[in-house]
């Protein structure tokens, strides 16, 4: 049997998800200890697991193969790209939490070969599952109707894996070009071209500067359309579809029979991927942990068998994103300034199973 790699989490407000997503990672690694400042949290979260907990790197024992740096990097005011260096230069992997500076990613990557190791940006969207059949249908799609256009909505917060998965989805990222167009609040818009493709973005430029992680009206939501129809991802935690584009026989010699017909055969709608009705607990423990440990357990394996290859292609990918992430940003400028809505929850749930029996098929 292989020997586990032994892990740290660094942090612990998002970083509680990695912890978490330690817990299906038990044949692969080790969960150690918790590095963090020393907040009550952070020592709660240490019993919670039973793993030591440690207040600097240079405390940390000399045989962690692994550390996942889940504090704000540099871009966002944190110390995080500083951790994952000094960690690096301590002779351990790093996975970083995004979004990381395209110079940072650099100066890690550079700093992880002449150590001899390995690090990657995290990026557990990508191993969603609606997010990742998005990606493979997309790619499959444009194989045979060429792409025409994409119509990408987001909140500032979370537009950095946007351009993860665009890197994914389309054959190149160059040329890019970006256009900060009005800002109608809550939403600002943006036009990219991005190799050749136009890009409409509707941005949510918003930010809480109490509560960073709260307040979107939404993750993101993409649609790619082309030649012959539109993919669309309606949410982070929404379904995928398919729609054909619709054509109506009605003109000239081609009329035909509205019931049937070869030329109507084709589907209006096709669900790819069925939006999961979840509460937000369940959408995390069922989905956003399990994707967090898929994207550390492929981290581990490119570790142990050493594959600086693959890794290569990684950086050339991942950078290409960060570089149109930055450049879009630099665009769109800071976001706004809100302040937390005070309302009490509604009953959402209540009205909305409502509405839908009324409309389910019966």
């Amino acid at each position: 049997m292989m020997e586990r790699i032994k892990n740290i989490v660094c942090g612990t407000t998002f970083g509680q998800f990695y912890c978490e997503a330690m817990n299906e990672l038990k044949d692969e690694a080790e969960f150690c200890g918790i590095l963090a400042a020393g907040s009550r949290r952070s020592a709660e979260c240490a019993e919670r697991y039973g793993v030591k907990m440690y207040t600097s790197a240079a405390d940390l024992p000399g045989d962690i193969g692994l550390a996942c740096v889940v504090t704000r990097s540099g871009v966002l005011g944190g110390n995080g790209t500083e951790l994952a260096k000094e960690l690096l230069g301590r002779g351990i992997n790093v996975i970083q939490e995004q979004p990381v500076h395209y110079r940072d990613i650099e100066e890690c990557a550079k700093l992880a070969r002449k150590n001899g190791l390995f690090y990657r940006v995290g990026d557990l969207y990508k191993s969603l599952r609606n997010v990742s059949c998005f990606i493979e249908a997309a790619r499959r799609i444009t194989e045979v109707s060429a792409p025409v256009c994409m119509d990408i909505g987001c909140a500032s917060q979370v537009s950095y894996p946007v351009f993860e998965i665009i890197s994914e989805v389309l054959k190149s990222s160059r040329p890019f070009a970006v256009r900060a167009g009005e800002n109608d609040k809550p939403y600002q818009y943006a036009d990219t071209e991005i190799g050749g493709l136009p890009v409409r973005f509707t941005v949510q430029n918003q930010v809480n500067p109490d509560d960073p992680d709260n307040f979107m009206h939404y993750l993101f939501r993409l649609e790619l359309i082309t030649q012959h129809g539109r993919l669309r991802l309606d949410d982070v935690m929404g379904g995928v579809c398919w729609y054909n584009k619709m054509f109506v026989p009605v003109h000239g010699g081609n009329a035909a029979d509205l019931r049937s017909g070869d030329v109507l055969s084709a589907m209006s709608c096709t669900e790819l991927c069925k939006a999961a009705e979840k509460s937000f607990s369940r959408v995390f423990t069922e989905e956003w942990i399990p994707a967090i440990a898929e994207d550390i357990r492929s981290f581990i394996s490119v570790i142990r068998a050493s594959d600086n290859s693959s890794m290569n292609r990684y950086y050339t990918r991942t950078l290409a994103a960060a570089r149109m992430w930055h450049s879009f940003t630099s665009e769109t400028g800071f976001p706004a300034l809100i302040s937390s809505d005070t309302a009490p929850q509604p009953d959402t749930d209540s009205i909305m199973q409502q509405i839908k029996e009324k409309y389910s098929e019966k």
